[in-house]
């Protein structure tokens, strides 16, 4: 089996974490979630495969998240510690909590930024928490370098900004979800349309394109 990176928990024991919904300050609806060693994790994504999960939890980690990996029947669930999180009734799954605001849906579409309407006129510099890109002809496919990585990384090219490739998620609603969960956390992203899904691509600040061979 791989090894997780530093900044992730692999949980290879059932009995040492207790699945649970918590309650986020910026969300009214609780999520799912599990306590592991005194700390709450959200469910971020569920992947089928392993070397998948692990890319993820590795992206994620460069960016201090705290990550912990469980095997589900479904495949490997990634879960994101939460310092914020306030655990809701354990048989009620509901946490008293006073909100002049009602209860809320999560998004089953992606929001569009309005610099990614034309593909004419791109944002030349993120100003939302998510792009998306409707038009091949608003992005570069290439590769990057990282600063303390030896293995360059397929990113896209968005006029001054790159990104790297995090995950292929297979409809729109899934998408909606790990954008969402991104946005909580102020990591941009772009999101662009693959033949087998969507792409989600995190912005990398410190990246270096590398030349195309010749």
């Amino acid at each position: 089996m791989q090894q997780p990176a530093a900044k992730a928990h692999w949980i290879a024991s059932r009995h040492t974490y207790r699945c649970c919904h918590i309650y986020l300050p910026d969300l009214e609806q609780p999520v799912a979630a599990i306590s592991y060693q005194s700390n709450y994790y959200s469910l971020f994504r569920v992947e089928p495969d392993q070397t998948t999960a692990l890319k993820i939890a590795e992206k994620l980690g460069d960016r201090n998240e705290v990550v912990a990996i469980t095997q589900i029947p479904k495949g490997y669930a990634i879960w994101v510690q939460e310092q914020e999180a306030q655990p809701t009734h354990p048989t009620t799954h509901r946490y008293i909590r006073r909100s002049a605001h009602p209860p809320t849906s999560p998004p089953t579409h992606l929001p569009t930024h309005p610099s990614t309407q034309s593909p004419t006129s791109p944002s030349t510099h993120p100003t939302a928490p998510y792009q998306v890109l409707t038009s091949p002809q608003q992005y570069r496919p290439c590769w990057i370098a990282l600063p303390g990585k030896s293995q360059p990384r397929q990113a896209i090219a968005v006029q001054n900004n790159y990104y790297s490739l995090l995950d292929v998620v297979p409809n729109i609603k899934d998408t909606a979800h790990v954008v969402k969960r991104l946005a909580r956390r102020d990591l941009q992203t772009a999101v662009t349309k693959v033949p087998n899904g969507y792409g989600i691509w995190l912005l990398e600040p410190t990246a270096q394109p590398i030349p195309p061979a010749t």
